[in-house]
């Protein structure tokens, strides 16, 4: 049961660590996208949009996870 225990919290912390650097990236992508507005290049402005949107949700699926997991 220990070694169960052990890989569980494992899991948990895989997902943290996932949700975390998802969140970090969103708001690095910030800086990003205001120098892609701030450049006058849209299609790099959506590009990185998406990319936000992505690790958005990344970060919300890992909460969702996390929650199941009962470590919310």
């Amino acid at each position: 049961m220990a070694g169960e225990d052990t890989r569980l919290e494992d899991a948990r912390l895989d997902l943290l660590s996932i949700q975390t650097r998802a969140l970090a990236a969103v708001r690095e992508y910030g800086r990003y996208l205001r120098d892609a507005e701030d450049a006058g290049l849209p299609e790099f402005a959506y590009f990185v949009r998406q990319l936000m949107e992505e690790d958005s949700a990344r970060a919300a699926h890992c909460h969702a996870l996390l929650r199941r997991l009962g470590a919310v």
